[in-house]
């Protein structure tokens, strides 16, 4: 994102925080989407009405008015402060400052951010500890860390904080088109839900490169009875009980490895988010191993 700036330039007693905000933090929310109207704005130095806060007893004057105040909606969901290169932006009075602002009745935010060109720290009102802490000179490695934690549709509904990226999208995004033939090979089955009286959604994960992906395969009613029949009489008696009665859905911890074979569908809009399922065709193989243990999905180990 920054290949173009000289981070040595921060090693100059004349790069202040104004050359912060400028050089990297305007590039940096304009990526994230923010524009400076609209229903997903970033407003530049929010003043308050009133500029103090009490904690407890204490009023506490606030010294400080944040570069940027990050809307959706009109509703504030975070903010962020630049602050020279030579200002600690870790337990610093300078997070002290940023924190009583953002609980401030006039702003209300969980969320905010200080940088000082050589850091991004982003924190939430709700814990002690950063909830983000990257080098800006290594953000690109870093960048979906970045976006969950300040990009608009992640700050407008937290919920889908941890989210895998969808396999079927990824696949469009590199130029397989739809139809196109996929091929699983035993993958293990985290969740079955019954989302039609004709259409089954099985959830399993795969790699597309280095990212791992959420794949969901989209069953016919006689495909799931397939995928039934062809597992023990104990296993297969608790997912079709499940499938009767809501929520219509059900773990499955991966211990239900499938081969089957599909067509990468159309985009579908979700309630966040977009999804491109693979219709199932056929379905080769079907193993059940009750000693399968798989770790939870943890989005910073991707």
């Amino acid at each position: 994102m920054f290949d173009d700036f000289d981070f040595s330039a921060l090693d100059s007693p004349e790069y202040k925080e104004d050359a912060v905000r400028e050089d990297l933090i305007a590039p940096l929310i304009r990526k994230l989407g923010y524009k400076a109207s609209g229903p997903v704005r970033a407003q530049r130095s929010k003043n308050l009405v009133h500029p103090f806060v009490m904690i407890g007893s204490k009023k506490n004057q606030i010294n400080i008015v944040p570069d940027y105040t990050l809307y959706v909606n009109d509703q504030p969901l975070a903010i962020i402060e630049a602050k020279g290169p030579r200002e600690e932006i870790v337990r610093s009075h300078h997070v002290e400052q940023a924190y009583s602002y953002a609980i401030h009745p006039e702003v209300r935010t969980d969320t905010y951010a200080l940088c000082n060109g050589r850091e991004l720290v982003v924190y939430s009102v709700s814990q002690w500890n950063p909830i983000l802490h990257v080098s800006l000179s290594n953000i690109d490695k870093h960048w979906s860390d970045v976006e969950e934690a300040l990009h608009p549709k992640f700050l407008s509904n937290p919920e889908l904080k941890g989210f895998m990226p969808d396999f079927g999208l990824a696949m469009l995004k590199v130029g397989i088109k739809p139809g196109t033939l996929q091929i699983m090979i035993l993958h293990h089955l985290q969740s079955v839900m019954r989302a039609e009286d004709d259409l089954y959604v099985v959830n399993t994960t795969t790699n597309a490169g280095d990212l791992e992906c959420m794949v969901s395969l989209d069953m016919s009613a006689s495909h799931y009875q397939q995928l039934l029949d062809k597992l023990p009489e104990e296993v297969a008696v608790p997912i079709a009980m499940a499938m009767k009665r809501a929520p219509y859905q059900m773990p499955l911890d991966g211990k239900i490895m499938l081969s089957c074979a599909g067509t990468l569908s159309e985009v579908i809009d979700g309630e966040y988010e977009q999804f491109v399922p693979i219709v199932v065709s056929e379905i080769t193989e079907v193993i059940y191993d009750p000693t399968v243990q798989i770790k939870p999905y943890d989005p910073k180990k991707v």
